[in-house]
């Protein structure tokens, strides 16, 4: 029996030619089928990313809380990838040990950063000199805390000579300089962060932050345990911030 006569006998459903408006129907939500899936499709990697960038922002700042935020890590947090940035990768001599770390130069923004390894009875610390607002800041993973404190203009190398330094420094080791030390206290909180950088201002978010005013007299007589080590080096002169109990 022919296929036509099978349906005819009721053995198979009656199939008819579509319409135009069948098509078009059909096109019509095929094409918002597809809509719908592009959107779905973009919603998830969306959330994919957030979920992601959330992650690793919440195990950064946790590394850093509990003080086991490693060298890399905190540079990778204040890295930039804009032009003008100029990154040297520097080394120099103390007691005998060749010591690395990295300084960026921002010209146009009159920023430096340094990035100091631990050794020798020093932090390891990020620190930020801001030269626009005139002000230094700085975090230490040891002691789960920031620091800001004014620019001493007469121990640091301006950016715009310092990259002219480090440019005919390169690849050279520095040799061991004396240092020029300050004994500071944590004076008070900080209460408006907008005194940080954007990049500090991410390292310290959850974490405390205070300002360092310059030891008393009576305080650098007594030379109490030092609370906090770090030294940025220049070049030139190498810069010890001590922080003692107030």
């Amino acid at each position: 029996m022919s296929m036509e006569k099978h349906a005819e006998a009721g053995y198979l459903p009656t199939i008819t030619a579509p319409t135009a408006m069948d098509s078009k129907r059909q096109s019509q939500n095929g094409g918002h089928k597809m809509v719908v899936m592009v959107i779905a499709a973009s919603t998830i990697i969306q959330v994919i990313t957030l979920i992601g960038v959330g992650w690793y922002t919440s195990n950064l700042l946790t590394k850093v809380g509990q003080g086991h935020q490693s060298h890399a890590d905190l540079q990778t947090a204040t890295a930039h990838s804009r032009p003008g940035i100029n990154v040297y990768n520097v080394k120099f001599e103390e007691k005998g040990d060749i010591i690395p770390e990295r300084i960026e130069v921002d010209v146009e923004k009159r920023i430096e950063t340094v990035y100091g390894n631990k050794h020798h009875g020093l932090d390891q610390f990020v620190a930020i000199q801001d030269f626009k607002k005139g002000i230094m800041s700085f975090i230490v993973p040891r002691t789960k805390t920031c620091y800001v404190k004014t620019i001493s203009t007469a121990l640091t190398t301006e950016p715009e000579a310092l990259k002219t330094q480090l440019d005919q420094l390169q690849n050279q080791t520095w040799p061991e300089t004396t240092r020029a030390t300050e004994i500071m206290v944590a004076s008070a909180p900080v209460t408006d962060r907008s005194v940080l950088p954007a990049k500090m201002a991410e390292l310290c978010k959850g974490l405390p932050v205070y300002w360092l005013t310059p030891a008393s007299t009576s305080t650098r007589r007594k030379r109490q345990t030092v609370e906090v080590s770090i030294c940025i080096r220049y070049p030139s002169t190498h810069e010890l911030t001590q922080i003692s109990p107030a």
